[in-house]
């Protein structure tokens, strides 16, 4: 009885302690290693029982990698059910919940306290076949915890082929902004433009509201157009157009400019 209230005592103490703003290296170091070393210490005794006198060897495998085993599945069986629960899976949620089940496997024992009474290989079959288990579950708990994963970008293209453009006049590039994913903002989106890597300025952009998309995966679009002045120097001329901030939204151009 001593030896169960000293346990018990432990791990409400470790509970209390994780509750309270401790360092990391405490809960790290101290705190949890109580919660997790009591829960497999009473598992194993739940499962293999006292020691028969002039016996002291049997099942020593068991009783030495049963607490082990327990103390890597608790934690985890713990996290999936708070998961499960939608618990916030944080540092107290973790200690009350291992708290919780350390405090049941005390109990447990100390009600079955006594000579070994399942027979040998059941005895030995029953840790493989919880971590089975418990590991099986982990992995479909896992998958179907995992959030799908939705790719969302948008995408700048040309409206209409861009026309050579006299040196100094005004040029107008038309565009059409795509959203995949998820729909674009309402709000009008900045246009910037740079020539040659430099920017240009002032620039006049108009754009309409954005509407329904006839691409292949698309939710919406945008269409507009935004015009600068051409370079004043004749030749061919890099342009760069970029509508948001997302880096999908750029277009480099080759711009002609002639005299």
């Amino acid at each position: 009885m001593n030896r169960t209230l000293i346990l018990a005592s432990s791990v409400v103490a470790a509970v209390v302690l994780s509750l309270l703003p401790v360092p990391v290296v405490l809960r790290t170091l101290v705190l949890f290693p109580v919660l997790i070393l009591v829960a497999g210490w009473s598992a194993a005794r739940l499962v293999l029982g006292t020691r028969t006198p002039g016996n002291d060897t049997a099942d020593d495998d068991l009783r030495f990698t049963l607490p082990v085993l327990v103390a890597l599945l608790v934690p985890l069986a713990v996290v999936l059910l708070l998961a499960v629960f939608g618990i916030p899976v944080d540092t107290p949620g973790i200690a009350i919940g291992t708290g919780a089940v350390a405090l049941l496997l005390v109990g447990a024992a100390h009600v079955a306290a006594g000579p070994p009474t399942w027979p040998t290989g059941l005895r030995r079959t029953v840790g493989p076949l919880v971590a089975v288990l418990v590991l099986g579950g982990a992995v479909a708990g896992a998958a179907a915890m995992r959030p799908p994963v939705v790719e969302s970008y948008a995408q700048l293209s040309l409206s209409t082929a861009v026309p050579r453009a006299v040196a100094g006049s005004t040029v107008t590039v038309p565009w059409t902004l795509t959203g995949y994913g998820s729909p674009l903002p309402e709000g009008a989106p900045e246009v910037r433009v740079a020539v040659a890597g430099q920017t240009v300025t002032p620039v006049e952009v108009t754009g309409g509201a954005v509407g329904p998309s006839t691409a292949a995966g698309a939710v919406d679009e945008r269409r507009g157009s935004v015009s600068f002045a051409a370079p004043t120097a004749p030749g061919l001329h890099d342009v760069r157009v970029s509508v948001g901030r997302d880096p999908w939204a750029t277009l480099v151009l080759r711009l002609e400019v002639i005299s």
